[in-house]
């Protein structure tokens, strides 16, 4: 009976170290992405907005915490508990906080892009509301789930009904929050085609953009849900734990730095023409193009002041601005 119980321990224990190998072998490599993503950010983008660059750095930070966090649980769990792997059913401090860190993280990138959808929608109550409520709900949950486990550190907790029921409703309700902001964005950008090649194109990556973003988190966030529910006494939750987080700055820092890709990814003709459309002498120069072709001009909008070959000053908000998001705002010729 004994050797039954102390087999059954060590393969858990041995489950539980691949799993944790795994999750932390993918996760560093991603935070090793969103080192080089930071670096180019603010190498490239120091004119940014003071509270965009504070999101980027705290967002940064926490990573690093995180990061760091997962590996001191690693090295307790391989290293100083080796003579004595009993203690390894006790949960380590640094594995529970990095819970709660990942849920800062996650409620960080997913009210900044509220923000972004907020001025997007034109302040559409309705959709940020709903978008912010899943958003707090699924952070509020997470911070008791982080607390619960503080409290209880046996290593059991993480299979407890209690536990299962909290974790699936976090990852419920953070998914749904992802569908929401992605669902919103590309309504919106929908609404903003002109009918006018260029800035079309534009929209259709924007779009590509915000649906893989979209798509990755709350695919990661399901299957956390799927193995952390459906799979009670196992953990192979803990990769999806590990990384989910990490996609979550990521998504952060690939729409910032999508500016200079949007702005290199068009012709020089392009360029030129949009460059025309957005800035502040475009409504001579479209009167010019209208005459010549036999067409009668009509009063141009104020101008938006932005071009695509300057578009790496230009920062999410201002292309999620509701001044792009109407058709007739957007072009009126």
């Amino acid at each position: 009976m004994a050797e039954a119980l102390l087999n059954e321990f060590l393969d858990a224990l041995l489950e539980s170290w691949a799993c944790q190998l795994i999750g932390f072998t993918v996760a560093t490599t991603i935070y090793g992405i969103t080192v080089l993503q930071t670096y180019l950010y603010f190498e490239r983008y120091g004119s940014d907005k003071v509270y965009i660059k504070l999101t980027v750095a705290a967002l940064f930070l926490l990573d690093t915490l995180a990061t760091l966090l997962v590996a001191h649980s690693l090295y307790t769990e391989f290293i100083l508990r080796f003579r004595n792997p009993i203690e390894n059913l006790h949960l380590t401090w640094s594995f529970s906080l990095e819970n709660g860190i990942a849920t800062v993280i996650v409620i960080i990138v997913q009210c900044y892009f509220a923000h972004c959808l907020w001025r997007f929608s034109n302040k559409n109550r309705w959709l940020i509301g709903g978008i912010v409520f899943f958003a707090l709900s699924s952070f509020a949950l997470g911070i008791q789930t982080t607390v619960h486990i503080f409290q209880n550190s046996f290593g059991t907790v993480l299979s407890a009904r209690e536990t299962l029921i909290i974790g699936g409703l976090v990852q419920g309700l953070a998914a749904m929050c992802d569908v929401l902001i992605t669902g919103g964005l590309c309504y919106y950008l929908q609404k903003g085609r002109s009918g006018i090649k260029v800035t079309d194109r534009l929209v259709d990556r924007l779009m590509k953009y915000a649906i893989q973003r979209g798509a990755l988190t709350t695919l990661i966030q399901i299957l956390f849900l799927v193995t952390n529910v459906a799979l009670p006494g196992h953990q192979y939750w803990i990769p999806f734990h590990l990384v989910v987080s990490k996609l979550y700055v990521n998504s952060v820092l690939a729409t910032l730095n999508v500016r200079t890709t949007l702005a290199s990814g068009a012709n020089d003709v392009e360029l030129y023409q949009t460059s025309i459309m957005f800035n502040n002498d475009r409504q001579t120069a479209i009167e010019g193009s209208l005459s010549a072709a036999g067409t009668e001009s009509r009063t141009l909008p104020e101008p938006v002041n932005h071009s695509l070959s300057t578009l790496k000053e230009v920062t999410p908000e201002d292309l999620y601005d509701e001044r792009l998001s109407t058709k007739p705002r957007l072009l009126s010729v």
